[in-house]
């Protein structure tokens, strides 16, 4: 239990920053989608789908059947951005 508590943990933590940075970009590249839906955080509870980052990942560690799992997506507006390259 305790080991399937701290891969979840984990996983969360690590899901944290990626998805950061997904809003990240896409804010600099002239996208406000997620600075106004508040993406752009490393707070951690912007980042959670329950499903995919808690519940999922904790029932397939318990049963030792892998891990899978994944945070909420960073919605994004193709129309807003700035393609400067």
């Amino acid at each position: 239990m305790e080991s399937a508590l701290l891969n979840v943990l984990i996983f969360w933590l690590l899901t944290t920053p990626h998805e950061f940075a997904h809003a990240w970009v896409a804010t600099r590249l002239g996208d406000d989608t997620p600075a106004l839906e508040g993406r752009v955080t490393l707070n951690p509870l912007a980042h959670v789908d329950w499903l995919g980052t808690v519940i999922l990942p904790l029932i397939m560690s318990l049963s030792g059947a892998g891990f899978i799992g994944w945070g909420k997506p960073v919605n994004t507006n193709p129309n807003k951005l700035r393609w400067v390259f």
